[in-house]
């Protein structure tokens, strides 16, 4: 294995990461789905698998944490659909679908579900098609 500076493996993530945007769009449009799962995911799972920390200690983390990584994906094909950080709340679920919206077919209205933790209840409806 070649030896290979952190920091270039950092600058070439940012300028892969800029590109991104553009190859969503030129890739995703019109992609029709049955359903979407909405996650909120956030990275201390690895640490309770390894033993590093309790799952009572994850859980207290895991309320307090600001920031998460949304991601809603199609579960026939596996393919992302949209992901994106943020905090735990309504308003990002929100989001989180706008953008879905934004790739999905005209005609395509598929179900939205979440497991109603990113609040004490929430409960995403999707925009009408009309409000694209």
């Amino acid at each position: 294995m070649f030896e290979v500076d952190p920091n270039t493996v950092l600058q070439w993530l940012v300028e892969a990461a800029e590109q991104l945007p553009a190859f969503s769009r030129h890739v995703l449009h019109d992609v029709r789905v049955r359903q979407v799962p909405l996650a909120e995911l956030f990275a201390l799972l690895s640490a309770v698998k390894d033993g590093e920390v309790s799952e009572a200690e994850a859980i207290e983390r895991l309320e307090r944490s600001p920031q998460w990584v949304w991601v809603a994906m199609d579960p026939e094909s596996k393919l992302v659909l949209a992901i994106d950080v943020g905090n735990r709340t309504l308003a990002m679920a929100q989001r989180v679908v706008h953008h879905v919206m934004q790739v999905l077919a005209p005609d395509c209205a598929p179900l939205f579900l979440t497991d109603g933790s990113c609040t004490s209840s929430v409960r995403v409806i999707p925009p009408t098609l009309q409000t694209r």
